[in-house]
């Protein structure tokens, strides 16, 4: 998916595929990583730091989202879900 406009003129459904892309590819490198520092560590080890890496990126994704679709001004959830079908 590339669009030279930026994220804010995709559509929802446009928008809705590039948030699972992005969440697709934090899951991969969060996995390919665990499996390397368990490789070194050990499992106990692993989970442990995971954890911790999880609770400290958080912020930082949900940061990101909001900078790259801040001219929407909606919460992620809306920018989703189309307005007409949310309950």
């Amino acid at each position: 998916m590339t669009n030279p406009e930026g994220p804010q003129s995709l559509d929802t459904k446009e928008r809705a595929q590039l948030i699972l892309d992005f969440f697709h590819r934090i899951i991969i490198h969060h996995g390919l990583w665990y499996g390397e520092v368990m490789h070194q560590m050990g499992p106990e080890k692993a989970r442990e730091i995971l954890d911790t890496a999880s609770r400290r990126s958080f912020a930082i994704r949900m940061q990101h989202l909001g900078k790259m679709f801040a001219e929407a001004a909606l919460p992620l959830s809306q920018l989703i879900v189309p307005r007409r079908s949310m309950p």
